[in-house]
């Protein structure tokens, strides 16, 4: 190799390092708003597990009356309905299967960075291997030039 294609070389070797920098930057962007969804979800569910507590307390207290009146046991009636159809449990599920989701795509993407700054570590050791390599040219054409 010339003196011209090793620095070239090593040109393309920083500019990839750039470039794998930049992706890996991304990457933790997108990280950090998963990781900030995950948060929201938490308190969503919590909310929501509020909510079925006082709906059942609600529930326990209306039972424990002698005689309700008909608003209060039709109150009662749809309280009951949303807490065993399905309407906080299945949003609860869908709360944890987002929670998941977001879970697997941090750990893809934390796993994709891992590779990317691997792929940093080689870059540079084939840097400091051009630069070696024009270090030996330098003392050949020092050694030329002496002769």
């Amino acid at each position: 190799m010339t003196e011209y294609q090793i620095r070239q070389s090593i040109r393309q070797q920083e500019l990839e390092i750039e470039r794998l920098r930049a992706e890996i930057r991304d990457c933790q962007g997108k990280i950090d708003k998963l990781e900030s969804f995950n948060g929201c979800l938490a308190s969503y569910r919590c909310l929501f597990e509020e909510q079925v507590s006082l709906g059942s307390s609600k529930l326990s207290a209306i039972s424990s009356m002698a005689n309700p009146p008909r608003s209060v046991q039709s109150y009662a009636k749809s309280m009951r309905d949303s807490l065993t159809g399905g309407k906080y449990g299945s949003a609860l599920g869908s709360l944890d299967n987002a929670k998941s989701k977001a879970i697997r795509a941090i750990d893809s993407m934390r796993a994709d960075i891992s590779t990317k700054k691997q792929s940093i570590r080689n870059c540079e050791a084939r840097i400091e291997m051009l630069r070696q390599q024009l270090r030996v040219l330098a003392i050949q054409q020092n050694q030329e030039n002496q002769a």
